[in-house]
């Protein structure tokens, strides 16, 4: 897994970088205020529309699996 963490480092992967800091807040919401989830949430959702992919709500992030995501990095 290292290895494909290492190819998801720089700018053009801030939308994984983003995603995983929401799933990781996500595993505890109640600790964190809503508006900065929904805040974070949008954030992710206009990097997702530059990459012409759909939003996602929050529940999105409650099933997010990091191993699926950094096999998409192969």
């Amino acid at each position: 897994m290292q290895s494909f963490f290492q190819k998801t480092l720089g700018v053009k992967n801030r939308l994984f970088h983003e995603e995983y800091v929401l799933a990781e807040f996500m595993k505890n919401p109640s600790k964190w205020k809503e508006v900065d989830l929904l805040n974070d949430l949008k954030f992710v959702n206009e990097l997702r529309g530059k990459k012409a992919l759909s939003d996602v709500d929050l529940e999105y992030f409650k099933n997010w699996n990091l191993e699926e995501e950094l096999l998409k990095f192969k």
